[in-house]
C-alpha cells in the first residue's frame, strides 16, 4: 500500500506543477488590444494602493510600462503630460491610467492617453480652474514623483 500512495502521490505533484507550468505560460501571454483597453477603461486606481490597483489589469503587461515625463503643461482646466515611451505601450493605443495629485490634495484620474508628436499625451481634468500650481505629483507605473511648476504653469526635463 506504501507503494501505491507514493504513486498517487507523485502523480498529484506532478499534475499540479503542470498546472502551475501552464497557468504562468497563460498569464505571461498579451491580452487581446480589446481586453486590454476595456481592462484599462475600467481600472480606478487609488493614490495609496495605485501600484497594486494597475497591476490588476494584467500584471505582466504593466510590468511593460516604460515611460519617461518629457513636458507638464499646466493651462486653465487641463493639465497635460507628455511621456516618450518605449516598448509594448509605445505601439498601443490604450493606456494604463494615471494619477494627478494637486497641492490641494485633489486626486484626478487621467483621460485615455493619444500620441503627439511621438509622445504620448495625457489629459488630466482639473476640476478648480487653477491658474498656476507651484507643483503637481503624479503616480505612473513603477513612479510617483513631483514635479515643480514654472510660472507658467510647465515643467521640463532640466528645468530645475
Amino acid at each position: 500500500m506504501g507503494g501505491a500512495l507514493r504513486i498517487v502521490t507523485l502523480i498529484a505533484a506532478c499534475a499540479i506543477a503542470l498546472f502551475m507550468v501552464l497557468g504562468a505560460w497563460v498569464n505571461a501571454q498579451g491580452l487581446a488590444p480589446e481586453e486590454l483597453a476595456r481592462r484599462c477603461a475600467a481600472c480606478q486606481p487609488i493614490w495609496s494602493s495605485y501600484q497594486e490597483d494597475v497591476k490588476a489589469i494584467h500584471a505582466p503587461t504593466v510590468a511593460k510600462w516604460q515611460g519617461e515625463p518629457e513636458a507638464l503643461l499646466l493651462t486653465p482646466g487641463t493639465l497635460e503630460a507628455r511621456f516618450r515611451m518605449d516598448g509594448f505601450w509605445a505601439s498601443t493605443v490604450t493606456g494604463i491610467p494615471l494619477l494627478l495629485r494637486t497641492p490641494e490634495g485633489d486626486v484626478i484620474r487621467s483621460d485615455n492617453p493619444a500620441p503627439v508628436d511621438g509622445l504620448q499625451r495625457y489629459t488630466f481634468t482639473i476640476p478648480k480652474s487653477a491658474t498656476v500650481y507651484p507643483w503637481i505629483e503624479l503616480h505612473y507605473p513603477h513612479v510617483e514623483r513631483r514635479f515643480p511648476l514654472d510660472e507658467s504653469g510647465q515643467w521640463h526635463p532640466g528645468n530645475f
